[in-house]
């Protein structure tokens, strides 16, 4: 809706709206059969659901109130047969604001299968499945198709044998229903080959295996506070609701804090909770863990869980930690999302935060995964228990004229998924393009373009893409908090560019460009934590004018010495901010030099050399880095 205001200034609104999406125009819906109704929806809270069979002319309730934001409601389709019949969906506090369907069919099936499913069932027994079957003809035959939850290929069966007029039965034997569970359906053909099959259309009865243990597929590698840390989820509902008496005997070896870690971030939540003062595991949760040594996660006693129906997770705004409730992979392309809100790619880490360009498309049990709620509601997705299809959404890399790929080290520690560059389609602000940045784990070196000014879902991102122009910058954060480490950072792709378009580096904090050397910058950590502020430009001009920086590179040198003290060698580690002859002569106490060296043209950046003080007396020495513009002093101590 649009609402005039003074000065020629108006406001645009979304409306609400209801819009039921099943049953549609034409379904027949078999009576005494379960099926959905589903529908989208903006801006309600509780929505009435009402059935009609003479095409509207009389409506009765079939729920007065409902979530909207549940998206779906299971309805048991009543005797009355008819091809005149409607669904409305209401929104409780206006009633005015409605959809209803199209016409449908509620009607008889002329054979009958009656069955009571089997829900749950300890693993590796015996299972003894029954059914009755009415119809005004002879029956030829029953048959149970099956298959372990999520292959769905059914193609083993067996046929039931009649026992008492109308009933039948059949029993599969040990060994044959595990802890994948089991999921099933029967039909039943009569003498004149009319066949029907319970549960309807390709739906299916779910029975949820009781576990006494399961075992991870997947091994959780040993690591560092770099590389160390896992996501890890249980697909099981367990027995214990406690977390301790989850994982009791079964937590790595060693002392907590020390030789392991276990944490979960609440959905929305920045403060990681603590092993043991720590919600229980459950489906649909991921927790972090990081071990010294190599471990193998296993279950305590649970039940899986049902897929013959959708599992819903909530999103709250901000970070969720989420996971795969069930035994077998599933696809995150077929998640429902009834609210329409936005969401971020998922994100998986191993060792480091996996790239937004090429996301995960596949949730695979025993793992764990981060997606961002970008809106400020909490909100519903649904997760369904589909085997796997290939995704029809076309690449947005189609659509990019060119990317360039900034890539950041420290050590052990990287951070390779950031990428900036121009498309068509794309705005200044956010955009389909653009990926915020996922939050820093452990040990880190992040980079990200710090777009908190954005109208529109303000956050730091790891990707930025912007429409073509002649001169474009960006902005772009490098944190760390790994100490006095060598932090390198390579931009990668430039040769991709546009003929006649060039890169420039500034620093943001002092406004003087950064001298790279083979696309490559670096410089050394400070003590605690270290943010360094930088600009990219790209232009089709060598020498852009930037208002308020300086073309040419400040002029400084940065040094420190480790071990220190030593005996009989360290290492002086120095950064030059541009290129220059080096120079390094030591000092005794007195002031007197002892040594000299020479060590020629070096680029910009970070640099090292081994000082040997064998042939010296124990003692306090001086360093001195000079690079022709610039030079610096350091202290270090000799002891033998």
């Amino acid at each position: 809706s649009i609402t005039a205001a003074s000065n020629n200034v108006f406001t645009i609104t979304s409306e609400d709206f209801i819009t039921v999406t099943s049953p549609v125009s034409g379904d027949r819906w078999p009576a005494g059969s379960e099926y959905d109704i589903t529908w989208e929806y903006h801006g309600i809270t509780d929505v009435k659901i009402e059935y009609s069979t003479d095409n509207g002319a009389n409506w009765q309730v079939i729920i007065e109130s409902v979530l909207a934001l549940t998206g779906s409601y299971i309805w048991l389709v009543p005797d009355e047969l008819s091809t005149q019949c409607i669904i409305k969906i209401s929104d409780v506090s206006n009633l005015t604001v409605y959809d209803d369907t199209d016409l449908f069919e509620i009607f008889m099936l002329e054979i009958r299968i009656i069955h009571d499913p089997i829900l749950e069932s300890p693993e590796n027994v015996s299972i003894t499945f029954d059914a009755s079957v009415i119809s005004g003809v002879d029956i030829q035959d029953v048959t149970l198709y099956y298959d372990v939850t999520g292959r769905r290929l059914f193609d083993k069966s067996l046929e039931l044998a009649a026992t008492d007029g109308s009933d039948y039965s059949v029993t599969l034997g040990i060994g044959v229903f595990t802890a994948m569970g089991l999921e099933y359906y029967f039909t039943a053909k009569d003498i004149n080959n009319l066949e029907t099959r319970i549960p309807s259309g390709s739906d299916y009865y779910s029975i949820r295996a009781e576990v006494s243990e399961a075992l991870s597929t997947q091994d959780i590698q040993g690591g560092t506070e770099v590389t160390g840390y896992r996501m890890i989820s249980i697909p099981l509902e367990l027995t214990q609701t406690s977390i301790v008496d989850q994982l009791n005997g079964k937590l790595p070896s060693g002392n907590i804090g020390t030789d392991w870690r276990l944490f979960r971030f609440s959905p929305g939540s920045t403060t990681p909770q603590e092993y043991p003062d720590i919600e229980g595991l459950g489906p649909g949760k991921a927790f972090w863990i990081i071990t010294k040594t190599d471990f193998l996660l296993k279950s305590s006693h649970g039940k899986t869980v049902l897929t013959s129906e959708p599992f819903n997770i909530e999103l709250k705004p901000g970070w969720n930690d989420i996971a795969n409730p069930w035994m077998f992979d599933i696809s995150w392309d077929d998640i429902e999302n009834p609210s329409g809100a936005n969401l971020s790619v998922l994100y998986e880490y191993e060792g480091n935060w996996s790239d937004p360009v090429g996301p995960p498309t596949v949730l695979k049990p025993w793992k764990g995964y981060a997606v961002k709620n970008l809106t400020n509601l909490n909100i519903i997705i649904r997760l369904k228990p589909t085997t796997l299809t290939v995704s029809e959404k076309h690449a947005v890399n189609n659509q990019i004229e060119w990317m360039l790929t900034i890539k950041a080290f420290a050590g052990d520690a990287s951070d390779i998924a950031n990428h900036l560059g121009t498309s068509y389609g794309a705005r200044n602000e956010w955009d389909k393009y653009d990926h915020v940045e996922p939050p820093p784990i452990g040990k880190y070196i992040s980079v990200s373009f710090p777009h908190y000014d954005w109208e529109q879902y303000p956050y730091a991102y790891t990707v930025d893409f912007r429409p073509p122009e002649t001169t474009i910058s960006w902005d772009f954060d490098v944190k760390t908090n790994i100490p006095r480490e060598t932090v390198t950072i390579n931009i990668e792709g430039i040769e991709e560019l546009p003929e006649e378009h060039y890169i420039k580096i500034y620093d943001r904090d002092s406004k003087h460009v950064v001298d790279i050397n083979d696309n490559t910058l670096s410089f050394i950590s400070e003590k605690n934590l270290t943010e360094r502020h930088f600009m990219l430009v790209v232009s089709d001009s060598d020498e852009p004018e930037m208002e308020g920086y300086n073309s040419r590179p400040e002029r400084f040198v940065t040094a420190m010495c480790y071990p220190n003290p030593f005996n009989p060698q360290t290492t002086i580690r120095y950064e030059l901010s541009m290129s220059g002859k080096v120079t390094i002569s030591i000092y005794n106490a007195l002031g007197q030099q002892v040594k000299v060296y020479d060590l020629g043209q070096k680029n910009q950046g970070v640099h090292e050399f081994v000082f040997e003080a064998s042939e010296l007396t124990s003692g306090i020495y001086f360093y001195r880095v000079d690079a022709g513009y610039a030079s610096v002093v350091g202290k270090m101590l000799y002891m033998k």
